[in-house]
């Protein structure tokens, strides 16, 4: 990991000589930036990845991730801003859209419901496998829920996923 990035900067060493605790890296090479927290060399816990174009001077990041990771990949609840405008906030699953989510169109026009590896279902196709499938997925991300939820907001996009499984049986 470290041979391929010209610049990089972290709070603790293991035993190991691994890359632990919260810090930053950024790949020059492959124009992008990560800043959180790690474990054993990848990004681990709470964190922002970002792309950018690199030219010049870095011009401003194209596409951003702000959200949960395991073992280097999305993974749990998290926000992705597209370089088109668009946005999808919900829960990841080994860097795969998984359960359920928003998804925002830079025009404002939303698609909110399930997503089934990285694909948007269509509430026609939803069958009882595929929401043991999700469910099952979903303890293992440990059930994540929107941030606004645990201040005690009833936003809570468990809930909402829910509901419209709820709505639509």
């Amino acid at each position: 990991m470290k041979e391929n990035c010209k610049l990089y900067s972290y709070l603790h060493f293991s035993k190991n000589n691994h890359i632990n605790g919260f810090g930053f890296m950024i790949w020059n090479n492959l124009h992008e930036k990560y800043t959180g927290q790690w474990l054993n060399d990848k990004q681990e816990g709470i964190g922002i990845q970002t792309w950018y174009d690199g030219k010049g001077d870095q011009k401003f990041l194209y596409n951003r991730y702000v959200g949960e990771w395991k073992e280097g990949k999305r993974h749990g609840y998290g926000v992705f801003f597209y370089a088109n405008g668009n946005k999808y906030e919900g829960t990841w699953f080994n860097n795969l859209k998984q359960g359920f989510g928003v998804l925002t169109y830079q025009d404002g026009k939303q698609y909110i419901g399930l997503f089934d590896n990285d694909q948007m279902v269509n509430e026609e196709n939803i069958t009882i496998e595929m929401i043991n499938k999700i469910m099952s997925k979903e303890k293992e991300t440990k059930g994540i829920v929107s941030p606004r939820a645990k201040k005690g907001s009833n936003n809570n996009i468990k809930n909402y996923a829910i509901t419209f499984l709820f709505l639509k049986f």
